[in-house]
């Protein structure tokens, strides 16, 4: 039931992605993937821990859209209620086929996000 319900979207790994999850310390790898999967499976949005929210070009400011292709930036929580969480930041292109590409995994202070 699962897989009708929450079919896998298509998924690019960014440039970038893993020296950010190689780099990023405190949080398992395992975890990194799994969050993934959860934002593959448009799962994420479910799961309230996740505060899944479009990523903003800083503390209020807009949302933030590649300019390239229009893709809308979003970012969920890897971790709550710890020192410096973590965050996992993707591109959604919409449209079809709606590809999703994980760009960095940061700190919760981080609003940056590679195009």
């Amino acid at each position: 039931d699962d897989r009708a319900r929450y079919p896998l979207r298509r998924m690019v790994v960014g440039r970038e992605f893993l020296a950010s999850a190689r780099a990023l310390e405190g949080i398992e790898t395992d975890k990194i993937v799994e969050v993934c999967a959860e934002v593959a499976m448009g799962r994420c949005h479910e799961i309230p821990g996740r505060d899944v929210h479009p990523l903003h070009a800083g503390e209020g400011g807009p949302p933030r859209y590649r300019a390239t292709d229009g893709a809308r930036a979003w970012r969920c929580s890897l971790q709550n209620i710890t020192a410096g969480a973590r965050r996992l930041h993707w591109w959604n292109t919409g449209g079809a086929p709606e590809t999703i590409e994980f760009a960095s995994v940061g700190v919760h202070d981080d609003f940056g996000i590679p195009e």
